[in-house]
């Protein structure tokens, strides 16, 4: 296995192991080890392959997988970032309790949630996926905040919302399976008001690595960064910030690991969990592979809609 998670001697690395994969194996087995410089494009290790199917359903969202991903990258939330994305991505965007926001692609409502808690706006979120939605929804009525932080079942790209009535609309890696983004982007600007912003993270790739990108991240629809940029603009966008942010993203997911491994020696989770833990630790490692060698990057992503 790739990431092991069970007692007993270290794994034996394969003499070829690409960097990425000694240092996701230092971090299970507690031993140090230089990161050493990034790769060069035409020097890099390919990134084993794996089939969509059997590395990431993301289409399916058992109770199991979201305690597995939660425990990894915090209650709420399904993707690596922590707080600091957190804020990367809500304070730029001034929030208040005066203001409304939306929340695109909020998979079980953390964001929202914790943006609610920082500032008082009062969010709609909308999730594609029916299991996340409903598990979101729940989390949110939980604390209490159902009227706050509603999370409905709604296909992205087809969002509905009255024009120019949002302050501010927010989006945590959300888009990259998504093909019409020149559709979606016009249709964030029509119902931001004029000053609104608009706040994302999102996954990158440059041209001609789609079927690597694609046994990592199925069903992607991944542009070069120039061209999403490009595609904002278009919209009518004013974009103020478009920022590479890859080595702060892979720094996140490598510490999320890193904590796990040392929680299990203290305070081991059941088989069941470290098994579902074990199985997103294969895929997010194929995938800082992929970051790591440039094939997939992470951009954030601030723009304003002309008064």
């Amino acid at each position: 296995m790739l990431l092991p998670l069970l007692n007993g001697e270290p794994s034996p690395l394969p003499p070829d192991a690409s960097p990425w994969r000694r240092r996701l194996h230092a971090i299970w087995w507690g031993y140090s080890l230089g990161s050493g410089p990034r790769p060069r494009e035409e020097e890099a290790d390919e990134p084993e392959s794996v089939e969509p199917e059997e590395a990431h359903p993301d289409t399916l969202w058992s109770p199991l997988r979201l305690s597995a991903v939660q425990t990894l990258f915090g209650e709420g939330m399904t993707t690596p970032g922590g707080e600091a994305a957190l804020i990367a991505l809500v304070r730029p965007c001034t929030l208040n309790n005066t203001k409304s926001a939306l929340e695109l692609g909020a998979a079980l409502g953390g964001l929202c949630r914790w943006a609610n808690g920082d500032a008082g706006t009062y969010f709609k979120a909308f999730e594609a996926n029916g299991e996340l939605a409903a598990a979101g929804m729940d989390l949110s009525t939980r604390k209490g905040l159902a009227n706050k932080c509603p999370i409905e079942h709604t296909e992205v790209e087809k969002f509905e919302i009255r024009a120019k009535s949002q302050d501010a609309i927010i989006a945590k890696e959300a888009f990259w399976r998504i093909a019409d983004k020149e559709s979606l982007f016009k249709r964030i600007f029509t119902a931001l008001k004029p000053g609104g912003i608009v706040s994302l993270s999102d996954y990158m790739s440059p041209a001609g690595q789609e079927g690597l990108v694609q046994a990592a991240f199925p069903l992607a629809h991944m542009l070069q960064a120039k061209d999403q940029r490009a595609l904002l603009e278009s919209a009518g966008f004013d974009v103020r910030v478009f920022e590479d942010r890859t080595a702060e993203h892979v720094k996140s997911i490598l510490e999320a690991f890193e904590a796990f491994a040392k929680r299990i020696k203290t305070d081991p989770p059941p088989d069941t969990l470290r098994d579902a833990v074990l199985k997103e630790g294969e895929l997010w490692a194929t995938r800082v592979g992929l970051m790591q060698t440039g094939k997939v990057t992470l951009y954030r992503m601030l723009a304003f809609k002309p008064t």
